[in-house]
């Protein structure tokens, strides 16, 4: 057992006993001192993953259990009192005792713990198809839950099966979103990393901001996004050490990594659109022949309102990786009217001659696209 951590939990629960301690008087009416806050909340539930963890033998255990649970409904700083004076006994205890030797680290089995939320698996894949290329491949090597092959194996209890990765030597690989933080699974994830000390890497999805990074990951050390080409490459050479794994080949790798960037920036792009009320989406790019290339769009209005889109910028790529931009602006779209809650699919056809092209560009091979584009009210 970890002494220091429970150090920390104690040092931690000072700290947030002065910043989120509440006194006597409160709308008026006399009341008893209370705790609240993010912080506690956050504290009490890794101290409770962590009393799961390892002190279920403790005399302690049901007494730190019971106020983890009920820390809401007990009066004043009752569950606080328990778990600060339950943490400093077992404090206590581990002082009088000589330490375990009977476990040798040696024989625990590297391996890699992506840690992330269900709900950004389409980030997540691309990642585990990028660590394939490296050499992380089998379920020895690599766990992801929502990953088949290297998923929780059928007929096994899910948080038995994560207690034993997790005490594995693990690097464990966080990634960060909006929906990391609303995922209790992740946040017991992140408590168990902190608490056992494990090492971690932490990425944040491309549209998450390093200001909302919070709970037990420390924000000021120099974390990356996914989307970046040189950590990404930095990141391979320190697994590759870390596991020994012989260095890949440079040309399968550069493929690789590309080819991940590509999917994680198309991705991004469409999620800074998707929760807005209005929407364009590309269903497809069709060529029709020498002179018209012939664009499928899918207009969106959630609103409440009629709206037109002021004007739509493309960049079309083809297999090459070369680029053809277009742009439609107010007068070709003030015609395509949209009314309130309308989904509307709308074919216009372009000239070729309107592209922007590079000039190898190949509209035969078109392979994707990406858009940006403003909606406004009608000018009457």
């Amino acid at each position: 057992m970890d002494r220091g951590k429970i150090e920390k939990f104690i040092e931690r629960g000072e700290i947030i006993k002065k910043e989120e301690y509440h006194g006597d008087i409160s709308e008026g009416l006399a009341m008893s001192p209370y705790i609240a806050g993010n912080q506690y909340d956050l504290w009490i539930k890794e101290i409770k993953f962590f009393t799961v963890q390892e002190l279920q033998n403790n005399p302690i255990y049901g007494d730190i259990i019971e106020a983890c649970d009920r820390y809401k409904t007990m009066s004043g700083t009752e569950a606080y009192d328990a778990i600060m004076n339950s943490l400093k006994a077992t404090l206590e205890d581990l002082s009088s005792q000589k330490p375990d030797l009977s476990l040798n680290s040696q024989t625990k089995e590297k391996v890699i713990f992506i840690s992330h939320a269900e709900k950004d698996i389409e980030y997540i894949k691309p990642f585990v198809s990028l660590l394939e290329k490296i050499g992380f491949q089998g379920s020895n090597k690599l766990f992801c839950s929502s990953v088949s092959g290297y998923d929780i194996p059928t007929g096994e209890n899910i948080y038995d099966y994560l207690k034993t990765k997790l005490n594995q030597d693990v690097h464990v690989i966080m990634f960060l979103s909006e929906n990391y933080y609303m995922s209790s699974a992740c946040m017991n994830e992140m408590g168990a990393t902190w608490i056992g000390s494990k090492k971690h890497t932490v990425i944040l999805l491309p549209n998450f901001k390093y200001s909302n990074i919070k709970g037990a990951i420390d924000a000021n050390k120099v974390w990356f996004k996914m989307d970046d080409r040189n950590r990404v490459n930095d990141l391979k050479d320190d697994l590759i050490a870390d596991f020994g794994f012989p260095n890949s080949n440079n040309n399968i790798w550069e493929s690789a990594r590309d080819e991940y960037l590509e999917t994680i920036n198309s991705l991004s792009e469409a999620d800074k659109y998707k929760n807005k009320l209005q929407r364009v989406d590309i269903e497809n790019v069709i060529d029709e022949g020498a002179d018209i290339v012939k664009i499928i769009f899918r207009f969106i209005n959630d609103g409440n309102s009629l709206k037109v889109c002021q004007y739509i910028k493309g960049n079309i790529i083809d297999l090459n990786d070369n680029t053809a931009y277009f742009e439609l602006n107010y007068d070709i779209l003030k015609s395509y009217r949209i009314y309130e809650m309308e989904r509307k699919r709308i074919i216009i056809e372009l000239p070729k001659v309107l592209f922007d092209v590079n000039s190898s560009f190949d509209f035969n091979k078109m392979k994707r696209w990406t858009i940006e584009y403003n909606w406004t009210t009608p000018i009457e």
